[in-house]
């Protein structure tokens, strides 16, 4: 019964599964002509069936088509006899004006006229909506129609005004539990250094969006685009172990925080755009800096860190007049670390120095395994040994969510170490695995890998751009068998 209820749920989901049948239907619409006034006709097609603007031809029926054996009527041929363009819509009624007529009548029927379609989102919307759309293009500028994948569903525009949107829950059967997720991953460039950390975010305002990538001796800016990204600038940063990077968003503008260890403690840096170059403006900052997310919006969160390797106070920052302001301290699990950690309103994630992965809902610890962590992430702090490799210390991989259908999945990097750990001052690593956490019945949590695309090196950032793409950093090998460079992908998460 249990493999029978299983099937049902793979065959529901299948390569349509997310994609709302009313979308689809949303390019197929037509109606009939009821009545023709001089240059006008109304449609029976009323208001949120046709928008001002429209196109539609009025198709005339013809003499029926019967088959010369079974005597049986096939159809009926057509002619196109006129197009009209809505004019007012209303709520039963559409009133068109007549462009072109050779014949219009009352009983016509009227087929709208689909235009230049853009497309903006993954592949199985593209493919999906190709049934349906004649020479759809993959692209967001030229097109009378926009079609654009969301984080709850699919938008559309016509002429540059929102008219529609699709909820990817329209075909969701109620109280669906998900056994299983899927990540599929399309390669978007190669990096030619070892990535360390990245974040995405506004930074010189605006609508686009920028990748930061951090790697041991300087930081990159890369604009993301559709299908590519495109390097802008970048900065040497000053001397010491850079360990992580968060982009933030202020309503002054973007700003880069760089985490960074020197003699043992942290010794971070604020940088801020000016112009297409960043510049450093406040540095010997006492703390590692992650992201938080409460309904929606961005949190800076602090930690400090010091001698020892120890891990001490959480505080909220923000930033004002260019410089740092500290907030309220925050009540959060012992051994808690900001590095490897991320909270999406109720739900903590976080992977502690004993690389347990730690999972909380509000005060409520509901998760806890072992075998998370490590990155090619590391500092140098005498007297901390670091999975027995001297004084290196390792710093983790920030996780990030996505929304699947109703679900916020935490997506955690797992990397998984070679027999041959170092090699030439590198630690080797095979696979970068990504998981996440499920709620089964009850209050029973699981953390489980997500199936499909393997990554061939360690995970170093996973990150989420504002239009909810995703994004996995990770490492990768050069033309000799040693991690020193990086490649990203852009992912897709899916129920099975």
């Amino acid at each position: 019964m249990r493999l029978l209820s299983l099937l049902i749920l793979v065959v529901s989901f299948s390569v349509f599964a997310r994609v709302p049948e009313e979308l689809l239907e949303f390019f197929k619409r037509e109606g009939y002509v009821v009545k023709k006034e001089k240059d006008r006709v109304i449609l029976d097609l009323p208001k949120g069936k046709a928008f001002k603007g429209e196109l539609f031809e009025v198709i005339q029926r013809g003499e029926p088509l019967v088959h010369p054996v079974t005597k049986e009527v096939l159809g009926y041929e057509e002619k196109d006899v006129g197009t009209v363009e809505v004019s007012e819509p209303k709520e039963k009624f559409s009133v068109a004006r007549i462009i072109r007529d050779e014949g219009i009548k009352p009983g016509d029927k009227a087929k709208l006229k689909v235009g230049s379609v853009c497309y903006v989102g993954g592949e199985e919307g593209f493919y999906a909506l190709s049934s349906v759309v004649e020479n759809l293009k993959r692209d967001e500028e030229g097109c009378e129609y926009i079609v654009r994948e969301l984080e709850g569903g699919y938008g559309v525009s016509f002429k540059g005004k929102p008219v529609a949107f699709f909820p990817y829950s329209a075909r969701v059967p109620r109280g669906a539990v998900f056994e299983d997720y899927a990540v599929e991953a399309r390669l978007v460039r190669s990096l030619d250094d070892l990535p360390l950390s990245a974040d995405v975010c506004r930074l010189f305002g605006g609508s686009k969006d920028y990748l930061i990538v951090l790697y041991s001796d300087k930081l990159k800016v890369y604009e993301v685009l559709k299908t590519d990204m495109v390097e802008i600038t970048s900065y040497a940063l000053p001397t010491g172990y850079p360990v992580g990077v968060v982009c933030y968003e202020t309503q002054e503008g973007g700003v880069v925080l760089v985490n960074t260890v020197s003699d043992g403690s942290a010794n971070s840096g604020l940088y801020k755009p000016v112009g297409n170059a960043l510049v450093l403006v406040e540095e010997n900052i006492p703390y590692i800096f992650g992201i938080f997310y409460e309904k929606g919006r961005k949190v800076l969160v602090g930690q400090e860190f010091g001698k020892g390797a120890t891990w001490g106070e959480v505080y909220t920052f923000d930033v004002k007049d260019g410089k740092l302001v500290k907030g309220d301290a925050l009540s959060l699990p012992p051994d808690f670390r900001i590095d490897g950690a991320s909270r999406y309103d109720e739900l903590l994630v976080f992977v502690d120095s004993e690389r347990r992965l730690r999972v909380f809902v509000g005060n409520e610890e509901v998760l806890s395994e072992d075998g998370f962590g490590v990155s090619y992430t590391t500092a140098s702090i005498p007297g901390v040994y670091d999975y027995g490799e001297g004084d290196k210390y390792y710093f983790y991989v920030r996780p990030n969510f996505a929304k699947v259908f109703k679900e916020i999945l935490p997506l955690v990097a797992k990397n998984k170490s070679s027999s041959i750990f170092e090699l030439v001052g590198f630690t080797k690593f095979t696979e970068g695995e990504l998981w996440t956490v499920i709620r089964r019945k009850g209050k029973v949590y699981e953390a489980i890998k997500l199936k499909g695309r393997k990554f061939e090196e360690a995970i170093q950032a996973i990150v989420k751009d504002s239009r909810g793409r995703l994004f996995v950093i990770t490492g990768s090998k050069g033309t000799i068998p040693i991690q020193n460079r990086g490649e990203i992908y852009r992912i897709e998460i899916s129920p099975l």
